[in-house]
């Protein structure tokens, strides 16, 4: 009675609902598997550009640890992705949704804690400074060899009009 006067009723399982619950349970497995593959190319355009003959980082060895670090990242994600796959397709009372410490903690947390562990220690924007530095110093001579042409061109318009 006080429950079910509180909006409590509306958690009783009734036909209508089971069938509401397990259209949702398929469009969260259909969300789930197309983020799996959408993270398949995201895979698939990084090996790409690692081994790549266009690009200029096969062979190189510039940006080993970057790459080691993303590469590392999309393991753990695709054990977390195929995990919560697995998790969706079994159901909330399936193995894994029942036991947390090893479907949570296991599949679903450790993952994270590695990619953040990844990150923290080859972190790419260690190179951004150095590659930043670099830049500006090319865009000064580049700078200066052109004002030093347009120098030149206006010293021969002066001598050709005297």
């Amino acid at each position: 009675g006080l429950v079910a006067s509180g909006n409590g009723d509306s958690l009783r399982e009734t036909a209508a609902t089971r069938k509401i619950h397990e259209t949702g349970r398929w469009l969260l497995l259909a969300g789930v598997c197309l983020q799996l593959a959408v993270f398949t190319v995201f895979t698939v355009l990084a090996l790409t550009v690692k081994f790549g003959v266009k690009f200029v980082y096969a062979g190189t060895g510039k940006f080993t640890a970057v790459f080691a670090c993303l590469f590392g990242t999309i393991v753990c994600e695709y054990v977390r992705q195929i995990f919560r796959v697995v998790v969706y397709a079994q159901g909330l009372k399936g193995f894994l949704a029942t036991h947390k410490r090893f479907g949570v903690y296991g599949f679903d947390f450790a993952p994270l804690l590695a990619c953040g562990l990844l990150f923290c220690c080859p972190h790419y924007g260690w190179w951004l400074g150095p590659i930043a530095a670099r830049r500006a110093t090319l865009q000064q001579q580049s700078v200066s060899t052109s004002s030093s042409r347009a120098v030149l061109v206006q010293d021969a318009s002066e001598s050709a009009d005297i």
